[in-house]
């Protein structure tokens, strides 16, 4: 899971990384932030689209998470 400030580098170059390393990645979409919403809207966009991302709310992935110790 990433999450964190700001999505449209700190967080967009983390996902970039997972990518090129072949990792799974989840972006907890209301755990991330960015002084241009416009721009972070893009970028998230981007991350979906590009590098096969899941954008998922922070309890949904805690729930996955949950639902793989069983």
């Amino acid at each position: 899971m990433i999450a964190g400030v700001s999505s449209d580098t700190c967080i967009s170059a983390t996902a970039a990384d997972a990518f090129a390393a072949n990792l799974p990645v989840a972006v907890a979409r209301d755990a991330t932030a960015s002084g241009d919403p416009d721009f972070e809207s893009s970028t998230l966009e981007f991350m979906r689209k590009q590098h096969r991302q899941k954008l998922l709310e922070t309890n949904h992935i805690i729930s996955q998470w949950e639902s793989e110790k069983e």
